[in-house]
């Protein structure tokens, strides 16, 4: 028996494939964060709330026996932004999403997403928000959104084929306003 079989050898330079791969991929996660601290991506934007009515709406179920009444508004997004300059080499895509957030009586932070979308590519990185929105705001009180102060962030989450994925804002891209029950 020697030495060095087929089998040793294999092992040997299995495992050497498998540090220099590891290095690389820490390299390559590494040079991002660096990148991303020396050259933080500056998207921008700008959106407004188009508000509708607030109202109440009734869940629950019948057959349970546990309905009951919740406040419940549409608000819609209007704006545009551009996120091209959030994309390099190690981006796969990013992950953009409207937040509202607000405070009420029995919750001191509330967060709301009420609209999200996928860009995969630079060239699809301007943003039109044509008064849109896909989720209703909701509050699990009945009469807890009449007056409360909601801000509005455009956030995005870079999502990366290697190491560092940061959720970040829209720094331009925020507003305040107050649910009215009209």
């Amino acid at each position: 028996m020697t030495m060095y079989n087929l089998r040793s050898r294999l092992n040997i330079v299995m495992t050497h494939t498998m540090a220099v791969m590891g290095v690389c991929a820490f390299l390559m996660a590494a040079s991002t964060v660096v990148t991303d601290l020396v050259m933080p991506p500056v998207p921008t934007g700008t959106i407004k709330p188009q508000l509708t009515r607030l109202g109440q709406a009734e869940i629950g179920s019948v057959r349970f026996n546990n309905r009951r009444l919740i406040d419940r508004t549409v608000i819609f997004v209007e704006g545009q932004a551009d996120f091209t300059p959030c994309f390099s080499w190690n981006t796969k895509q990013l992950f953009v999403f409207v937040v509202l957030e607000y405070t009420t009586k029995r919750m001191k932070r509330n967060q709301m997403t009420i609209y999200d979308h996928i860009i995969e590519k630079k060239t699809d990185g301007i943003l039109e928000f044509p008064r849109v929105a896909e989720y209703y705001l909701d509050d699990i009180q009945s009469d807890s959104l009449k007056g409360t102060e909601v801000t509005m962030k455009l956030m995005y989450h870079t999502m990366t084929y290697s190491g560092y994925a940061p959720i970040r804002e829209v720094e331009s891209a925020r507003t305040t306003f107050t649910l009215q029950d009209e």
